[in-house]
């Protein structure tokens, strides 16, 4: 498997806590992903996110734009190398969450849970974005999966 080294750059605000990471078509088209594929990057830490094409500003630059969730999961700061991949995610039949010191109330049912982790690649111990309803959101860190996974 290809891979690839890249700095971080602040991701879109339009971005924040959807688990995306953007970057140049052009390297993109070199790692052998297209947009919606997810992308495992390597910082201290791992996350593994679903990769979009960057504005054309930031084209050129071996950059990747990600937002501060991403980069707290990957304990890297703006302007830090990563290593960047392609990655196949293992569907999960369950995913355990650490509510944070959240009251129960303050969590979501695990129906809306469900519907925020469809479509996300998780790695234990990142936190996971959450949007509630009205635009807040919470941050909860996965515990366990099963099947496990990374």
């Amino acid at each position: 498997m290809n891979k690839y080294h890249f700095y971080v750059a602040e991701g879109l605000p339009e971005d924040k806590g959807k688990d995306i990471v953007r970057m140049d078509p052009k390297d993109m088209k070199n790692l052998g992903v297209q947009t919606g594929d997810f992308l495992l990057i390597k910082g201290k830490s791992q996350v593994a996110l679903k990769v979009f094409p960057c504005p054309t500003n930031f084209r050129g630059a071996r950059l990747i734009q990600v937002d501060n969730i991403a980069r707290e999961n990957l304990g890297v700061s703006i302007g830090d190398p990563v290593e960047v991949e392609k990655v196949e995610p293992t569907p999960l039949k369950t995913v355990m969450l650490d509510r944070g010191g959240l009251a129960p109330d303050e969590i979501p049912s695990q129906e809306e849970l469900k519907r925020h982790l469809l479509g996300r690649a998780v790695i234990i111990s990142n936190k996971v974005p959450v949007v509630l309803y009205g635009g807040s959101a919470i941050a909860l860190r996965v515990q366990g999966m099963a099947p496990p996974g990374r």
